[in-house]
């Protein structure tokens, strides 16, 4: 009733902010994330702010939530909510799939390819007689891992730097190990980054092609061609750092945990995945307790608690969900500390057990694994060995000599 009353409202929605919030749920398969992203979602667009629902199932949960009639599917573009479903005109839906994801990078590195000429680049860099081009389409596996970083580019392209305004981003149907490879894949693509460049730059034809290939990256981020300004790969180092900055800062970022009360499985998969993502280093602001009262999210303390029916209808936890929620979620969400000093490093791991957690030198970098997630941490200037490592109250200390 609550979400019927401010969909008028919401039909004069004012324009949205360009940097929207971006919000995952994220826990054990089968506790109900697909109902709380939805109720999310429509709790914030009833609040007069444009919402978008992405939908990475490759089943049709979100459409029966929904109560899609069958065969009917999630649009596969952005587009506000049919009104026979009864939902905010300022909602939209929108069905992503990983071919497609692959599709719409592949399409961008073929126009990159014709404004910029990399084949052209790469034939003049290699003395090539022959004419040099991008691999055929249907060539290119869509190889395990792949995903997070298609589905960064999408947002990067499509979402975030894109002339389409939204308030808020909800990405629904990401695994644990998914969400949080999506918030480690910008640090990890600069890394590659740099170094691949160290090693392009050593060789002739790296030098001619470099900076061809960096003007293109920055575009298919994008979507626009360069502008002049800064080179091209201070942009791609700029762009790279903004999608570091989506991931990690509260304010743009939120993972919101679902679990189950009564249900142990569902509550140690839900502090696995606060681990997992805070080992990537984005945060968490919030758990969605199903089937219980918000005490009994204490173990998730500080977080943002809300405590659902264990059966309620989608329109029911709707109107369960406070109008403050994300805003209290964004204020009580604090990126995970990492503490760098001289001859220590402390790594914040929420509910880890010792026992997951590993600790390795990889050449310049410390590596810290735990919950299926890793992080590498730069050594600090001076240091090239790991001490010892010690993890006690939610913070791991890794002594360095």
């Amino acid at each position: 009733a609550r979400s019927q009353q401010r969909t008028s409202a919401a039909a004069a929605a004012p324009k949205a902010s360009s940097s929207p919030i971006v919000v995952t749920t994220v826990g054990k398969g089968g506790v109900g994330k697909t109902h709380a992203a939805l109720a999310l979602s429509i709790s914030q667009a009833s609040q007069n702010k444009r919402v978008l629902y992405l939908s990475t199932h490759a089943d049709a949960s979100p459409e029966y939530a929904l109560q899609m009639l069958p065969p009917t599917r999630l649009p596969t573009t952005p587009t506000a909510a049919a009104p026979e479903l009864g939902l905010p005109s300022t909602l939209f839906l929108q069905r992503i799939e990983s071919t497609a994801l692959l599709d719409d990078a592949y399409e961008e590195a073929k126009k990159a390819d014709a404004d910029f000429g990399i084949s052209t680049a790469i034939k003049t860099a290699t003395n090539d007689s022959a004419n040099f081009e991008l691999p055929k389409k249907k060539t290119i596996p869509l190889v395990a891992g792949m995903d997070p970083w298609l589905l960064l580019g999408y947002l990067l392209r499509r979402v975030i730097h894109s002339d389409k305004y939204y308030d808020v981003v909800v990405v629904d149907g990401l695994s644990t190990t998914e969400a949080a490879r999506l918030a480690a894949t910008p640090v990890r693509a600069k890394w590659l980054s740099e170094r691949a460049r160290d090693e392009v730059k050593a060789s002739d034809a790296g030098r001619i092609v470099l900076p061809t290939v960096e003007m293109a990256a920055s575009s298919v981020l994008t979507d626009n061609a360069t502008t002049g300004g800064n080179s091209d790969y201070e942009r791609l180092r700029n762009l790279l750092d903004d999608a570091a900055d989506l991931v990690t800062n509260p304010k743009r970022f939120i993972g919101v945990l679902v679990t189950q009360a009564g249900n142990a499985a569902a509550s140690d998969a839900a502090a696995r995945a606060w681990g997992a993502l805070a080992i990537a280093g984005a945060p968490c602001g919030a758990v969605w307790m199903r089937g219980g009262e918000e005490d009994d999210g204490e173990k998730f303390s500080p977080l943002v608690s809300i405590a659902t029916a264990e059966n309620a209808s989608l329109s029911d936890l709707v109107a369960t969900v406070p109008d403050s929620f994300l805003d209290d979620a964004v204020s009580t969400s604090v990126p995970p500390p990492l503490e760098v000093s001289s001859d220590c490093l402390r790594v914040h791991l929420p509910l880890v057990p010792k026992t997951d957690v590993k600790v390795s030198l990889s050449g310049s970098e410390v590596v810290v694994e735990a919950c299926g997630s890793r992080r590498a941490i730069p050594l600090p200037a001076g240091r090239s060995k790991v001490a010892g490592a010690k993890a006690d109250n939610n913070v791991l200390e890794i002594k360095l000599e």
